[in-house]
């Protein structure tokens, strides 16, 4: 596992090269300092690349940078590349979990390994694991601070929560929790109003309408690509939810 900001500048020597184009993954591999695709370093870092979102498989044996890794590169907002940061900093499962798990601050070091520990990792694996995560918070949450606030343009009857990243990632003030949170991004990106947080969506995500009793209804956001452990972990936490309700 290497950090984010490590991941991003690994992604961009790959850009660099082929630009959005599918490469072979030996090839991707040449682009990383490797000799090869089959290299046990190699094969790590593309995985990597791709846990975080910045790698994708358009077909078998070939790769390619996601387009967000162009719209971050090339973005003139520094709030939108933040967004887009924050996006890739909760696409890896664990660190997502984390991050929902430790709302408002992180806690200790010993705590979160601990807390990785509980996941299935070993402990010399969640060292490295660990050191990861908190570079890539650290990471994401000085592009944030560089952003200067700016003031809302959404009339006064639309307050906006605030979403804090780094020690207070993804933290929502508690006066605020009974509120829609709406915000407007740059271009490729949109917010959508989903209880009290907001839900950053690309435009290549799916966004299904389910039908519920008495009217209501509830939105499944699917992005693309949609891998085989994504649907699984999407069930999974169907059925959490379901239990919940029997309990």
């Amino acid at each position: 596992m290497i950090s984010l900001k490590e991941a991003v500048d690994r992604a961009d020597k790959v850009y660099e090269k082929e630009g959005r184009h599918a490469a072979t993954a030996d090839i991707v591999a040449e682009h990383l300092g490797y000799k090869s695709a089959d290299n046990g370093a190699a094969k790590q870092t593309i995985a990597t690349l791709g846990y975080y979102g910045l790698l994708e498989r358009p077909a078998e044996g070939m790769l390619a940078v996601t387009k967000s890794l162009e719209e971050y590169k090339f973005e003139p907002s520094e709030k939108v590349r933040t967004e887009i940061l924050r996006k890739w900093l909760v696409t890896p499962g664990v660190f997502g979990e984390l991050l929902e798990k430790f709302p408002g601050r992180l806690p200790s070091d010993a705590s979160l390994k601990q807390e990785l520990i509980r996941k299935g990792f070993k402990q010399a694996v969640a060292d490295e694991y660990l050191a990861a995560f908190l570079e890539s918070v650290k990471f994401v949450s000085q592009a944030e601070g560089a952003v200067p606030a700016l003031k809302s343009t959404e009339p006064e009857d639309h307050k906006t929560a605030p979403v804090m990243v780094g020690s207070s990632v993804d933290a929502v003030a508690d006066q605020n929790m009974s509120e829609t949170t709406t915000r407007r991004s740059g271009p490729g990106l949109r917010t959508t109003p989903i209880g009290t947080r907001d839900t950053l969506v690309d435009e290549d995500s799916d966004r299904i309408p389910v039908r519920l009793a008495g009217g209501r209804r509830a939105w499944l956001v699917i992005p693309s690509p949609f891998y085989e452990a994504d649907k699984r972990r999407l069930i999974s936490q169907i059925e959490l939810l379901l239990t919940n309700d029997d309990e």
